[in-house]
């Protein structure tokens, strides 16, 4: 009667309990991770919330050697052990807030809200309209190419893979960096479809 779409298996569940009970329990805990792009590390993490987010786990928590926020995909966990390191509380730390100007999971840090216009090809304005890309969207004008909405977020991977997934029914007006960067990946796409 009902399907919900989960897979069986998302990389790094088997590291949801641990990870839950310690923060539960405001126990800190010694992290071996294993970014894409980098050699693996070791760190002491006070967590502070586990978030799922298109089929992937995230814990967001006070890496102590940085002494700030990061987010950690759990899939790129290597290893997890209990730390005797006093567990550090983050007051301001508001999950509503932190999501708020996000699509997402990514946040860099003193980054701003940005106005993101773009303009939605007219067969693909009823699924923007039934389905907005964020809670801040606005329709601000209706032209010959479709109609024109404005998001207010700050501009991240997430956003830009959102905005790519629509293809030719969505054109990013502004700001001029943002359209920039996704011409460049349009264009780089397009490339390796030409050879």
């Amino acid at each position: 009667i009902v399907h919900i779409e989960q897979p069986t298996i998302i990389p790094g569940q088997q590291w949801l309990d641990f990870i839950y009970e310690s923060i539960k329990n405001e126990k800190t805990f010694r992290m071996t991770y294993k970014p894409f792009d980098r050699e693996a590390y070791t760190a002491v993490i006070s967590p502070y919330l586990l978030k799922e987010f298109d089929n992937r786990w995230y814990v967001y928590g006070k890496n102590h050697d940085k002494d700030e926020l990061r987010t950690y995909g759990l899939e790129r966990i290597i290893d997890l052990s209990d730390s005797l390191q006093g567990y550090r509380l983050s007051p301001s730390f508001n999950p509503d807030q932190y999501f708020s100007d996000i699509i997402g999971v990514t946040l860099q840090p003193n980054k701003k809200a940005q106005n993101i216009q773009f303009v939605v090809s007219k067969n693909t304005v009823p699924y923007i309209k039934t389905k907005p890309l964020h809670a801040s969207q606005t329709e601000i004008d209706k032209t010959s190419k479709g109609t024109i909405f404005q998001i207010v977020v700050i501009p991240n991977f997430e956003l830009e893979s959102l905005l790519l997934s629509f293809g030719d029914a969505l054109t990013v007006i502004k700001p001029t960096a943002l359209r920039q960067r996704l011409s460049k990946r349009i264009k780089l796409s397009a490339k390796q479809y030409s050879t």
